[in-house]
């Protein structure tokens, strides 16, 4: 009850404001009270009745009060307790920057981690590193893959660079008959067709009429001395460019080994590069795209001199013109194979026989294996090399 009040006595109203004035004068001190005897009045106004305090209780309480009055009364006092209430402040402001500055990062098994900025600039780092080291893995990738790339190119270039120089797998179709194909072609057209035309022809002949193998030797012989007339010319002009431009001739072409044996032996294919080698392929290359140009002549006589000296008892041969035509044809075709990389070559001197190189003819045995006699010489892709027309023969 209020000390303004009319229903307050004298008496009581002067009591009030006397016991008022005096605990005035102690306001510091109960500003100084501990948190708990502060917050009694609070629990007294919300309606609950404080607990009776011991002596004790109120002995620590006064001394309290009393200390804390004493440093308030002091400059030292109101020193410590700012510095006390900084220093709470900065503790506060550390743990909030601390817990703000803290970011959430989740590793690699799922788990959310709380981590500092430190360790949030340490992650970003090893993340960087991460990410270089998969560009370097990269890039390493790319340059091997390039090189590899590089690999094949420069073998496709050098494959490039054998078909320019005159691959026999791959042909020039502006040649035109005079392609391999074309010519391996004429070889069995030959037998099939001229050999038999001119077997007419010396059907006409009265001294060969009913000389059945003497007719099939002579167009044989025919065939065999066209190859050897026209490999001995192609050498010869060869030989006869080298002695003029003074280039030394090419090793022998067969393997490495013998390349190396035979240029250790014969000093004369020590100088032999690649000038040389360009020089050997631009006169092939010449004389293939010439084949029909060359003047072959010197090779027909070459052969007929010799049939007429070999069959000499039958002078009638000299006026066959089926057997001149016939001469002429294969002294061509002969010249054309010849000059070829690698030349066509003729074989003959096989006694037994095979079935991816010859062919048996008609009235042959097919339980023998043995070779009588060659009707038709087998034509070989190079020494050695494959068979592309079989040759036929009698068991």
């Amino acid at each position: 009850m209020s000390g303004n009040s009319p229903y307050v006595s004298k008496h009581a109203r002067f009591n009030f404001l006397t016991r008022s004035g005096r605990d005035r004068s102690h306001v510091g001190k109960r500003s100084s009270l501990p948190l708990s005897f502060s917050l009694a009045p609070s629990n007294a106004s919300s309606g609950s009745t404080a607990p009776p305090s011991t002596a004790s209780d109120a002995g620590s309480a006064g001394d309290s009060s009393s200390k804390s009055d004493g440093d308030l009364a002091t400059p030292e006092g109101s020193r410590k307790q700012t510095e006390t209430s900084s220093s709470s402040s900065s503790s506060s402001g550390n743990v909030s920057a601390a817990s703000s500055s803290s970011v959430s990062l989740r590793c690699g098994k799922g788990h959310d981690l709380m981590v500092s900025a430190n360790a949030r600039e340490s992650a970003a780092i090893r993340q960087e590193v991460e990410t270089l080291r998969a560009e370097i893995t990269k890039a390493r990738q790319t340059i091997l893959h390039m090189q590899e790339r590089e690999k094949k190119l420069k073998e496709s270039a050098r494959m490039n660079e054998r078909i320019v120089r005159g691959n026999p797998r791959v042909e020039n179709v502006n040649l035109g008959e005079r392609r391999p194909t074309a010519l391996v072609r004429r070889y069995g057209n030959l037998y099939a067709q001229a050999r038999v035309d001119t077997l007419d022809a010396l059907d006409a002949l009265p001294d060969l009429k009913n000389a059945e193998e003497l007719k099939s030797k002579l167009l044989f012989s025919v065939v065999v001395l066209s190859f050897r007339s026209a490999s001995a010319s192609a050498s010869v002009l060869r030989d006869e460019v080298r002695r003029v431009l003074q280039a030394p001739p090419p090793p022998p072409s067969d393997k490495d080994s013998i390349h190396h044996t035979y240029a250790d032996q014969c000093p004369s294919h020590h100088g032999y590069d690649q000038t040389s080698e360009a020089l050997e392929q631009a006169v092939s290359t010449f004389i293939t795209a010439n084949t029909q140009k060359h003047d072959l002549t010197k090779n027909v006589d070459e052969v007929c001199q010799q049939i007429y000296a070999t069959l000499y008892d039958y002078p009638t041969l000299k006026a066959c013109e089926g057997l001149l035509q016939y001469i002429k044809d294969c002294v061509r075709l002969a010249w054309g194979l010849s000059n070829q990389s690698p030349p066509f070559v003729i074989d003959y001197e096989t006694r037994t026989f095979r079935k991816e190189q010859h062919v048996r003819f008609h009235m042959a045995d097919p339980e023998k294996d043995s070779i009588k006699t060659y009707l038709w010489p087998a034509l070989l892709e190079g020494p050695g090399g494959p068979t592309v027309q079989k040759g036929v023969v009698i068991t």
